[in-house]
């Protein structure tokens, strides 16, 4: 191979990695998962034959919701994982953060209260998008100025049924 055939083959091998590169992006905007959950996800995606987004590697998702101006129930949630074309697959883990404040009085200097924070955290496994695996769901009650009661754990393993 002479070298003008040298300096072509690197440079159509060049233009051929910038062509797939360009095919594959991150994700880091507002996102709705489903009607009426809105929040940011940052995730990998390329775009298949058809000009589809096809999620593929990490994903997180974190969305936050008041109730009233009064905001007596606020809500965490995030969820984070991985894509394998499209599908998630491997650990994921969902975590949800619902705080609920009670006024009981509103007086000339202070305002009184009764605060709980229910925490409830779902250690899930995927295998092709389907669930597999062990998943665990584990919540507790925080309530104002106590230690935390523990009060729910439950522990699925989970099978593809054979045919």
């Amino acid at each position: 191979m002479n070298f003008r055939n040298s300096i072509l083959l690197t440079a159509l091998s060049l233009l051929g990695f910038e062509i797939i590169a360009q095919n594959h992006g991150n994700y880091d905007s507002t996102y709705a998962p489903s009607k009426g959950i809105y929040g940011n996800a940052e995730f990998d995606f390329y775009y298949d034959i058809d000009h589809l987004i096809v999620k593929n590697g990490a994903f997180k998702f974190k969305t936050s919701n008041s109730d009233t101006a009064w905001t007596t129930v606020n809500e965490e949630q995030s969820w984070e994982g991985e894509y394998s074309e499209n599908k998630k697959h491997g650990s994921w883990n969902y975590s949800t953060i619902k705080h609920e404040l009670d006024i009981t009085a509103i007086l000339d200097d202070h305002l009184e209260y009764d605060l709980r924070t229910i925490k409830t955290i779902i250690k899930a496994n995927y295998k092709h998008g389907i669930p597999d695996g062990v998943w665990i769901s584990e919540s507790e009650l925080v309530k104002k100025n106590e230690d935390p009661i523990f009060y729910d754990k439950v522990e699925l393993t989970l099978k593809k049924r054979k045919s």
